[in-house]
């Protein structure tokens, strides 16, 4: 699957902010932070550029199963099943 973003991309350094429990957790369990919050930004992104794409989309969507529904798919005459 395309990356939603540049992986050849510098890394670059941020600040956060973490529930200090929870971090010291994650520490001792050996979690790696980086690796553990660029993969939960990819998910992130990923789902909100469809939910974008699904929003800009709807009215097209709508109109073609409407077109569906009123005239079929042009293979409805060709499928044996």
């Amino acid at each position: 699957m395309k990356s939603p973003y540049d992986t050849s991309a510098p890394k670059r350094p941020v600040n956060l902010s973490v529930n200090s429990d929870l971090l010291d957790q994650a520490k001792s369990a050996g979690v790696n932070l980086s690796f553990v919050l660029e993969h939960a930004l990819i998910d992130e992104v990923r789902k909100r550029k469809a939910e974008a794409w699904l929003r800009d989309n709807r009215k097209a969507i709508q109109n073609y199963n409407q077109h569906i529904l009123e005239h079929g798919t042009f293979s409805d005459d060709l499928r044996a099943f």
